[in-house]
């Protein structure tokens, strides 16, 4: 259907950022910040931590300063597939 190719098509956009972005965390200079937690949640719950991510974007390009130096934000937020024991 071409909703599935929509969202076939968003997540190979999502993929394709966190490669380029882990090429550019493979040559930062300095230590950096990164984890990938996993959580069960409500479907509530994930729509709640989406806007947070996107908020906490917006909030880092509002901060920035011609004076400043680059730093690069990754996020997603996605249906994991569930641990394997």
């Amino acid at each position: 259907s071409a909703e599935r190719k929509i969202v076939a098509m968003e997540i190979s956009f999502g993929a394709t950022l966190f490669r380029q972005a882990a090429r550019e965390l493979e040559r930062t200079p300095e230590a950096a910040t990164f984890g990938l937690p996993r959580a069960r949640l409500t479907a509530a719950d994930a729509r709640r931590f989406d806007r947070r991510l996107h908020r906490l974007a917006d909030d880092l390009l509002a901060a920035e300063t011609p004076s400043g130096r680059p730093y690069a934000f990754a996020y997603g937020l996605w249906a994991a597939e569930a641990e394997r024991r």
